[in-house]
Formats: C-alpha cells, structure tokens, sequence
C-alpha cells in the first residue's frame, strides 16, 4: 500500500495529476521488486508527460524547451536555476542518454543530496542543519528515503514533534 501511495504521490507532484489504474503499474512492480524510487523518479521525468509539464513549470524562462526542462529539474531538486552553461552541457547529453539519463544524472548528483538533506532539516527538524551534518548525511550511501527514514526516527525529531 506504501508503493502505492508513493507512485500515486510522484504523479502528483511531478505530472500535476492524479495516477488513473493500472496507469503507473509498472512503477510499482518495479518497486516491489527492489528498484530504487529515484530510478522510477528518473524515468516519470525522462517522459513525455514531464517534459510538457516542464514548459510552463514556474520559474522557467528558457527560449527552447530543452532549457525549460532542464531548469525544471534544476528548479524542483536543486533549488535553484540552471546556469546557461549547465543547460548548454545537460542539452548536448540528451541525444546520448536522453531525457531519463539527465533526469537520472541530477537525481544523483551530490548537489542534489545536499539540498533535499538541507530541506529535511527545516521541514523535520525546524532548523538549518550546519554544513557539516549536511556533507555527512550527503556523503553516505544511503537512498534518499533512507535517510528521510532516519530523520524521521530521531530523538530530535521525536522531541520536537512531542512538544507541538
């Protein structure tokens, strides 16, 4: 039921739209069978979909829809727009590794670690963590649900969720 609700969670906020049966399906067979969620992530926005998605993501101003869909990843998992150098060396990629590849690539790019660790700082533990606890938890092997898992489930956590 979690896969589910997590495939059904990525058509949200990724698509803008809601995941209609058995649409999705093999997002969750490829889950229940040990991919990580950041591969099947990788895949939803190598797709068509996103990439039309991506033309009127907030924020992206690109001329080409190439750059409006590398500022759209850029945008929602680094926090910030892409430089035009960057959109210049994520566009010649395309044709190599495609859209799925660019996606996958800033999905695991450390810059990306860093941020989604930073934001789990101010949306678990209500503040900033410093730049070293941010390079550990980045630095680790760690998927990035496990690690939301473990901010969920410490101490500082707890004690801040039992006071409110």
């Amino acid at each position: 039921m979690k896969i589910i609700k997590l495939v059904d969670n990525l058509y949200i906020y990724h698509l803008v739209r809601n995941r209609v049966p058995p649409e999705g399906d093999s997002y969750i067979t490829s889950l229940v069978g040990g991919s990580t969620e950041e591969s099947q992530l990788a895949i939803i926005l190598g797709s068509a979909e996103f990439y039309t998605v991506a033309q009127t993501w907030p924020g992206t101003t690109g001329p080409t829809a190439d750059e409006r869909f590398i500022q759209a990843l850029y945008l929602k998992f680094l926090g910030r727009i892409s430089s035009d150098q960057e959109e210049i060396d994520w566009i010649a990629l395309i044709p190599s590794i495609g859209r799925t590849g660019v996606s996958q690539s800033i999905l695991e790019a450390l810059e990306r670690r860093k941020y989604f660790v930073a934001t789990y700082y101010v949306l678990y533990l209500a503040r900033a963590g410093s730049q070293p606890e941010i390079d550990g938890w980045a630095g680790t092997t760690l998927k990035e649900h496990e690690i939301r898992y473990k901010f969920l489930a410490s101490k500082e956590y707890y004690d801040r969720v039992i006071t409110l």
